[in-house]
């Protein structure tokens, strides 16, 4: 099973090539694909060997030096021609010094298992190629090695070593570094082979020379030289302290502020200033970074999960710190360097030895932190002002159709100042109003999810939304989607593509994710999609649903997880109010929801213009002066 299963592996993963797994003309944006693909493939195999049992020990030695590698060599060329591709950014001298350090004792490493392979050797099969020997992947090593040197010579366009070096321009190096990509070229062009130390060091001591090279400032270091990781924090046991539980993080947001107090057990600590880094999956890939503030008498605590991030004095800033953590390079090396079974996986404090950036001064880096910061003030005054829109449009569904005090004729509190109630099966209702079902006032529409298997159903121009989407909004309204679909994979979801305004539920695994849809876009089969019959509005029903939501939960059911069916939700029964007073409640409720809909798409703006700065400022492709405003 195990070996069939590998096969039909690998001929999946050939198929997706288009029969050439091993290609060296392609984009990173190929690459990426091709190592994901590779990634998804292999989870399976992975999870049968690790409860396979081999017939003997012919059978297992065949397995991890001749079958598993045959796919396997091609996930890691893919992982080391991405990791090539990667950085194209000035690098300081520092780096290359440290790259041809690890080159020299990369090819010391691999250099017996070349010859063993080559050799054709089988002396040590019995101690390389077991399940728990730590080398049965050195077959795959020495493969995706060749194909790495193949590429490479590719990509140097077939010169050796040494005339890669000779031939790359003399440098003039500036404060700014810019050209120093010439050499990062030439590097590309040698990478792994492990031969070239003499001719770099050579070329490095003729720049070493330079009268500019005494000016570069920027140099590699290391995340853990320049950010304090998990610094102490002195608690004291059973004391009370402001908690953080990583839901209180919230990826469009950049402060994590305590919403509780608990007796001090464990977790980690941390004080005001703080920044928090989820090191869980997915946490960790949704980006769930926060800055910590509020902390009563300056110090808190919280999740387990949590790594903890603080500058380090006279070398970096705190809110500095904060957007570095951020930024796309440090999230991706955390997200490669999780470990543990698939279905969960975290980062490890000491995997930030290993990485290293070119990082700014101290002038520099307050001056990145106040460009960023008077975009994140914008975005969080926004969001203030949406809070105290979305708490008056719940307060007002609560007045006018739970306590059913809204304006009579003459502007005064309806209940309380006498309207006339009638019996129903719900209790006392204004006169003129009825009780029905959610049929009687709505439509319904359920959805799918095209096969994940298919890539041609994927990454189209349709946008397609999952519950998760709606998991960390914070405003009832969808306007993104996380995937998106082909015009063929939206074929195969029968609801199609709903219309903007469409109201989404989440039925199942949780039921009650809320949110009115400013896109149009297809749906999974977690969802009721809900559009209200005429005089109704999706934004009268959104509030109502947030104040009877134990009424739809308790006509659920299932075994594994609760679930609420389109037949059992339309038969909910609700008070149905007359239309003139749902006409004026409309009219009312849209003035506050266009400003909470205007103000979101500022944020989503403003998003983006600092998600755009941040790798350019913290790189040094954007100059920044040092007395901003």
């Amino acid at each position: 099973m195990l070996l069939q299963k590998l096969h039909i592996a690998y001929a999946e993963f050939s198929d997706y090539c288009q029969g050439r797994p091993f290609e060296m003309v392609l984009s990173f944006s190929d690459i990426c694909d091709r190592l994901y693909k590779y990634n998804e493939i292999v989870k399976t195999i992975l999870e049968i060997e690790a409860n396979y049992e081999f017939t003997d020990l012919e059978e297992e030695i065949l397995y991890y030096k001749v079958e598993k590698p045959s796919l396997q060599q091609y996930g890691m060329y893919y992982e080391m021609i991405y990791q090539l591709e990667l950085k194209r950014r000035p690098l300081a001298i520092r780096y290359y010094k440290r790259k041809l350090k690890r080159m020299d004792n990369e090819f010391d490493e691999i250099e017996q298992y070349v010859i063993y392979h080559r050799s054709n050797s089988s002396t040590n099969d019995e101690n390389f190629f077991r399940r728990n020997s730590s080398h049965n992947h050195i077959i795959t090593l020495v493969l995706a090695h060749d194909m790495l040197v193949e590429y490479l010579n590719h990509k140097s366009g077939g010169k050796t070593a040494d005339e890669i070096i000779a031939s790359s321009p003399k440098v003039k190096f500036t404060v700014k570094q810019n050209e120093v990509m010439e050499l990062g070229k030439a590097m590309r062009g040698v990478g792994a082979l492990g031969q070239t130390y003499f001719a770099i060091q050579t070329r490095l001591q003729e720049i070493q020379k330079l009268d500019a090279y005494q000016n570069l400032t920027t140099e590699e270091e290391k995340f853990s030289d320049f950010v304090d990781i998990n610094p102490m924090v002195s608690l004291k046991k059973d004391k009370i302290y402001s908690f953080i539980k990583m839901k209180d993080l919230n990826e469009s947001q950049k402060f994590a502020l305590p919403i509780q107090e608990r007796e001090l057990k464990g977790g980690s600590r941390f004080e005001n200033g703080d920044t928090l880094f989820a090191r869980i999956t997915p946490c960790i890939e949704n980006g769930k970074i926060c800055q910590v503030k509020g902390l009563q008498d300056e110090k808190g605590f919280g999740s387990t999960e949590f790594l903890v991030f603080r500058g380090k004095e006279g070398t970096s800033d705190n809110k500095f710190v904060y957007y570095l953590s951020r930024s796309e390079e440090v999230r991706r090396f955390a997200v490669q360097n999780m470990v543990g079974s698939s279905g969960i996986q975290r980062v490890s404090w000491q995997a930030f030895e290993n990485l290293e950036l070119s990082l700014p001064d101290l002038p520099t880096q307050t001056a990145i932190e106040e460009i960023l910061s008077s975009l994140d003030d914008k975005i969080e005054l926004n969001n203030k002002i949406n809070q105290e829109l979305e708490n008056l449009t719940q307060t007002l569904f609560k007045q006018w159709f739970i306590d059913f005090e809204f304006p009579n004729q003459n502007g005064d509190p309806y209940k309380s100042l006498g309207g006339e109630m009638i019996d129903s099966e719900l209790g006392e209702i204004p006169k003129e109003w009825e009780v029905g079902v959610l049929d009687d006032i709505l439509e319904v529409k359920g959805g799918t999810t095209p096969s994940t298997k298919e890539p041609s159903y994927w990454d189209g121009d349709f946008h397609w939304t999952s519950p998760r989407d709606l998991s960390n909004l914070q405003f009832p309204l969808l306007i993104d989607t996380d995937k998106k679909v082909t015009a063929k994979g939206l074929k195969k979801i029968s609801s199609g593509l709903l219309p903007k305004g469409t109201l989404l539920l989440s039925s199942r695994a949780p039921i009650g994710y809320l949110a009115i849809t400013e896109i149009e876009t297809a749906i999974n089969q977690g969802y009721i999609a809900i559009n209200c019959k005429q005089d109704f509005s999706n934004i009268y029903l959104l509030y109502w649903l947030k104040q009877n939501m134990d009424s739809v939960i308790t006509r659920a059911n299932g075994s594994t997880f609760l679930e609420i069916s389109k037949t059992n939700f339309k038969q909910i029964i609700c008070v149905i109010p007359n239309i003139e007073m749902l006409k004026f409640y409309t009219d009312q409720i849209e003035l506050l929801f266009e400003n909470l809909r205007n103000n979101l798409f500022e944020n989503q703006e403003l998003t983006n213009q600092r998600d755009s700065l941040l790798p350019k400022l913290i790189s040094g492709e954007l100059e920044v002066t040092h007395n901003i405003k």
